[in-house]
């Protein structure tokens, strides 16, 4: 996806609010993957005796097959829950959106297409937009 593509998709969402909780699932996903990225954020999960890193909750449920921890590579698990498809699956979207809406988000477009977007400013737009995504559900 194109990040003129996505600037596309995100005018028509807010003029219509057609497709504003589809849109905010992907953006929000888009944000835990960049937080994740950045260990702002982490996966749940426990360490084992051993040292090893094993998810719980929805970041188990999720896990793609991945090479499992040993004391060798104790954290496969925790590197696996930190990639693009890990949090398009944990949010349900598909993979090359949440792509594209990330390479957008690194890019810096916003509503002119020349200003960084900040991840508190997505998040405050999100919050902002929750409202009006569950009142135009049908």
């Amino acid at each position: 996806m194109k990040s003129s593509d996505i600037r596309v998709k995100i005018a028509q969402a807010m003029l219509t609010g057609s497709d504003m909780a589809s849109l905010l699932q992907q953006v929000e996903a888009a944000i835990e993957y960049l937080r994740r990225k950045n260990r702002i954020s982490h996966p749940s999960g426990k360490c084992d005796n051993g040292g090893r890193w094993y998810p719980f909750g929805k970041d188990e449920q999720v896990m793609a097959s991945v090479r499992a921890p040993s004391r060798e590579w104790p954290w496969s698990y925790m590197h696996a829950c930190r990639t693009v498809g890990h949090c398009a699956r944990l949010y349900d979207i598909d993979e090359q959106e949440l792509r594209g809406i990330v390479r957008a988000i690194n890019k810096g477009i916003d509503k002119t297409g020349n200003l960084a977007i900040q991840l508190a400013d997505l998040e405050k737009w999100i919050a902002s937009k929750q409202p009006q995504a569950i009142a135009a559900k049908p």
